[in-house]
């Protein structure tokens, strides 16, 4: 477990470090005083990966202040790395106690994850958007698909992964500011990138 929390920061933190490092120049050249203090709390939460939390109390991704936030972007970086603390957790007691249902716990946590955002994002909008409940779906999706990878090894397919690629262009072109999101049109395209990620195989 260490060893994984491990990889993730000399995954994550070199890059993070250096993007905040770019930032502060400008930051501190072209910044109004009051700007330069949002920009340091931005910088604060975004070492404690909680930056999400921070710009949903402030409910400014869809406003025009956005712009003026160069850190913004931090805030799925803060979810993922949420998830990346409690997720594996959850797994070793799943494996411990219940070693035979991880697949379908993992499957039953989606769902409820899944649920979540479905519910929250007409009511709630910001917190489906940003905070990790209504997001963790996401990540689980990507975990059922190590899952089933460590089980039948690669498999290619190219119907299921031309399908995939299919949904995500699709997304692309179909999801737009007139509909909620995230919801369940999100699954077109988490759904299309499971099937590239798991089908999109070289034969052999």
């Amino acid at each position: 477990l260490l060893r994984f929390y491990e990889r993730r920061a000399r995954r994550i933190l070199p890059a993070l470090c250096v993007v905040v490092f770019a930032c502060l120049p400008f930051a501190i050249s072209w910044m109004s005083p009051e700007q330069f203090r949002d920009f340091g709390q931005s910088v604060l939460t975004v070492g404690l990966f909680a930056s999400n939390i921070l710009f949903w109390w402030e409910n400014t991704y869809f406003t025009a202040a956005a712009e003026e936030k160069p850190l913004l972007h931090t805030w799925s970086l803060a979810v993922e790395e949420q998830y990346y603390i409690f997720f594996p957790l959850i797994l070793l007691a799943t494996w411990r106690w219940m070693p035979r249902y991880h697949f379908s716990g993992i499957l039953v946590m989606g769902l409820a994850s899944l649920a979540c955002c479905i519910w929250s994002v007409r009511p709630y909008p910001d917190q489906a958007f940003y905070l990790l409940p209504a997001r963790a779906w996401e990540l689980l999706a990507g975990s059922l698909c190590a899952v089933v990878a460590l089980r039948q090894g690669p498999v290619a397919n190219q119907a299921l992964s031309l399908t995939g690629l299919i949904m995500v262009l699709g997304a692309m072109l179909l999801l737009n500011d007139h509909l909620p999101f995230p919801s369940i049109y999100t699954v077109i395209p988490v759904v299309g990138t499971s099937l590239i990620l798991l089908y999109a195989w070289a034969e052999t």
